[in-house]
């Protein structure tokens, strides 16, 4: 078997890609994100409950992070009915990634004023019947065939000539992330009813755009007619070399998990190692009656009103789950969650609990003096007809899955790999009293250079090794790992 070259690449454990898993003992263990502050209170008059499908970028010209959302009200006023009133596309702006503030954009009149944060209504396009999910992300493609810093997808009904809906994924392009104009048809087949997403990947040289889809219970078959509410949801994928010409959306291939509904894909690169594709997809869980539980369940009451409008809006909750990729098309998937409802208060355990917005930022720690983390936002207050609120989570950088070893020790052996550089960074923590040792064995046995009993908590400890790891480079090595009451997350030569 030939070694896989990493080169600089900075490396997971979070798939078996690298990890050699019949002679690894240590197990995975995901870790959940922290809860944070309220970013921002959607209080504006053009926003209200439902601002969600958060997605985020970073305008290197303007030197300040962008995040699009929809804008709009969940229910009627008399609270009978989930329909979507004022729907708009706005965005807020960031300079550090924890304090938001709305741009005044002066692109769109609301009650009279352009002095809103709105860059997108339903009349700005011909035909467009209705808003709803918008995704935007930067092209990194050095030799776009479609001119724009700024590439999106937006789900399009359309009225037909004979009066009927049709539904189709619309290709869009900005030069500035304001002002978007129509490139083309990316497929009509799918659903598109979520939040869709595509981006630009280096590593295999084209587009990859995800979709929402439906396919029946128990097997894999596409649904023709009937009861969606019946059906599974799923995440298909298109790729195109192009932004103009699309494959046709298949399946995404996921190693033996479940086969169970998933609400959004939350689909993006990994800051710094653009080589990997993470995913934050919610699964939806429908239970099928009112039980004693949902009385006790917190927001009981507004649970009830909404049972009113569709059972499905009262009676589902979601979570949050974390897939990885290299192509795009096969994933390694967790089924335990990534990210709970958590500790129950008046506005959570819902429908559209746990919805992350699209894009990792670089923040500061909470803990002053320590390296910086990695930041999301969720939001609050849906379908309560109150002002939704974004609220910001952080977590350790790299740290969704960890190879992790209790009081006994563990061992983590890697595949054969070849790397470049003269030095070894990894991603661990340990207990006081838990350590990892490491060694880089040359697969001809003609060296195996070992590190100290090494023990702290750092996204990049340098290891030292006693002796020159330059001279291996190039050559075919693997790592032995042995923790105790630790865990393990990433690893890069440099």
């Amino acid at each position: 078997m030939m070694a896989i070259q990493i080169g600089k690449r900075r490396e997971f454990v979070w798939d078996d890609f690298l990890v050699d898993e019949g002679k690894t003992t240590a197990v995975r263990r995901v870790h959940e994100p922290v809860r944070r502050e309220v970013g921002i209170t959607f209080d504006k008059p053009w926003e209200g409950d439902g601002c969600n499908y958060h997605c985020t970028i970073y305008d290197d010209v303007k030197k300040v992070y962008r995040m699009y959302y929809n804008a709009w009200e969940m229910m009627s006023p008399d609270h009978k009915k989930h329909v979507a009133q004022h729907f708009e596309i706005c965005c807020i702006e960031s300079k550090d990634g924890i304090h938001w503030e709305r741009p005044n954009l002066g692109i769109v009149e609301f009650e009279g004023s352009k002095e809103n944060n709105i860059i997108i209504v339903a009349d700005m396009y011909p035909g467009l019947m209705k808003l709803d999910n918008f995704f935007v992300t930067v092209d990194t493609n050095p030799n776009p065939a479609v001119p724009g810093r700024f590439k999106a997808v937006m789900v399009y009904p359309e009225k037909t000539a004979d009066g009927q809906c049709e539904d189709k994924l619309m290709a869009l392009a900005s030069d500035d992330g304001y002002h978007f104009h129509l490139t083309g048809v990316v497929t009509k087949e799918g659903k598109f009813d979520t939040l869709n997403t595509v981006l630009w990947h280096e590593a295999t040289r084209q587009y990859i755009c995800y979709i929402r889809d439906f396919h029946e219970a128990g097997s894999w078959k596409d649904f023709e007619s009937g009861d969606l509410n019946s059906l599974v949801r799923d995440i298909r994928v298109l790729f195109s070399p192009d932004f103009v010409n699309w494959t046709a959306p298949q399946h995404i291939q996921f190693n033996d998990v479940e086969d169970f509904p998933l609400y959004t894909n939350c689909v993006s690169a990994y800051p710094g190692a653009e080589h990997i594709l993470v995913g934050f997809p919610t699964r939806y869980v429908e239970r099928k009656e009112w039980t004693a539980n949902f009385d006790r369940l917190c927001g009981a009451e507004k649970r009830k009103e909404r049972c009113g409008a569709h059972p499905r809006y009262g009676l589902t909750v979601t979570d949050c789950l974390f897939m990885c990729s290299r192509d795009g098309l096969h994933w390694y998937r967790y089924d335990e969650a990534f990210m709970r409802p958590g500790p129950e208060y008046p506005v959570n355990w819902i429908y559209g609990s746990c919805y992350p917005s699209v894009g990792l930022i670089s923040t500061p720690s909470a803990v002053p003096g320590a390296e910086e983390e990695w930041s999301f936002y969720v939001y609050d207050n849906h379908w309560m007809s109150i002002p939704a609120e974004m609220v910001r989570c952080s977590m350790r950088k790299d740290g969704f899955v960890s190879l992790h070893a209790d009081r006994e020790p563990k061992k983590i052996v890697t595949k054969s790999f070849t790397f470049e550089g003269s030095e070894l960074k990894i991603n661990f923590s340990t207990s006081a009293r838990g350590y990892l040792y490491l060694k880089v064995c040359a697969d001809d046995g003609s060296a195996a250079l070992s590190s100290c009993e090494l023990f702290g908590d750092r996204v990049n400890r340098i290891v030292d090794l006693d002796g020159d790891l330059g001279a291996l480079a190039g050559k075919s090595v693997h790592l032995e790992i042995e923790l105790k009451d630790a865990d393990f997350y990433a690893f890069q030569f440099q």
